[in-house]
């Protein structure tokens, strides 16, 4: 079915360079903003084109430098030297072991339960590639593979690197930094009913979010029931609703028929609604990035 214009709300307003605030950063990599500002006085790492008596603003480019020294000084290099490093070659980092995490990395990482590594690897990837690469290309994959790992004998050998990493992304995706939030009507995100994979809709709402898409989130679990009291409680109706199942299991098509029975426009997202007979008026998108675009506005304007 043809998913029409985006559902997202109007993003008409006026524009700007992308920014971030200093607390904003330090959120998303981890660190006191006392850090950010020691690292600004002490070595030039920090905000460019900041004027005294201004509040500090983070470009996306300052972002990624900052991350790239912090991924050194986190391999056990000094600060200073980190800092050389970032200023001499910030280019060649990008190809350096160092530079944004593949999924063996993130792996042999998380097998070490090291997650200040996983962290900085995941953050440093959401502000390169955005939020739909990080979980394409390194989210997803690397769950897969440990999903793999852990099938053979069935134990749960796996549990405690699965929740340390789960627990990671689900971190990396809540510091990510967001523009303020577009007017308009919420989309209403949540689990089909008996599903508990909640990543893949953790990594919408928060690519929805760096679009200025207001969003609600239900979580994993959400019996049909209540979704049609959640259409109802929030003061504006949500544009939209997108239902996640994973699995064929929890792929219910009575439910969405019910849901979409009420007008609402309903988004069957997930692989486990792919061989499921959908009513017409419900809209399966095939992957996270076409839900995104469906949902999100033109790209008109950068983000303040």
């Amino acid at each position: 079915m043809s998913a029409g214009p985006a559902l997202g709300p109007d993003p008409s307003h006026g524009s700007s360079r992308p920014s971030w605030t200093a607390g904003a950063v330090a959120r998303l990599l981890g660190v006191p903003a006392s850090t950010l500002r020691s690292w600004h006085r002490r070595y030039g790492i920090g905000p460019t084109g900041h004027h005294a008596g201004r509040h500090r603003r983070y470009t996306d480019t300052d972002i990624a430098a900052l991350a790239r020294m912090q991924h050194l000084i986190t391999g056990g290099m000094s600060t200073e030297s980190a800092a050389h490093l970032t200023h001499l070659h910030p280019g060649a980092l990008e190809t350096r072991p160092n530079s944004p995490a593949r999924p063996a990395e993130l792996l042999t990482a998380a097998f070490r339960l090291d997650i200040d590594t996983v962290l900085s690897s995941l953050g440093t990837h959401l502000i390169t590639d955005g939020v739909i690469a990080t979980w394409d290309e390194v989210c997803r994959p690397a769950l897969t593979e440990l999903t793999r790992r852990s099938a053979p004998d069935g134990t749960d050998q796996c549990i405690d690197v699965e929740h340390l990493l789960s627990w990671a992304i689900t971190t990396t995706l809540h510091r990510a930094p967001v523009p303020p939030v577009l007017p308009g009507p919420p989309v209403l995100l949540a689990c089909a009913d008996r599903e508990h994979h909640t990543l893949p809709l953790e990594a919408l709402r928060a690519a929805l979010a760096q679009h200025a898409v207001p969003t609600r989130t239900l979580g994993a679990a959400a019996p049909t029931t209540a979704l049609h009291y959640a259409l109802h409680r929030a003061p504006q109706p949500p544009v939209a609703l997108v239902l996640w199942a994973h699995t064929t299991d929890t792929a219910d098509p009575d439910a969405l028929r019910s849901l979409a029975d009420t007008g609402i426009t309903m988004i069957a997202a997930g692989p486990g609604w792919d061989h499921s007979p959908l009513p017409e008026q419900v809209i399966h998108p095939p992957s996270l990035r076409a839900a995104l675009d469906l949902l999100s506005p033109p790209p008109q304007r950068d983000w303040p």
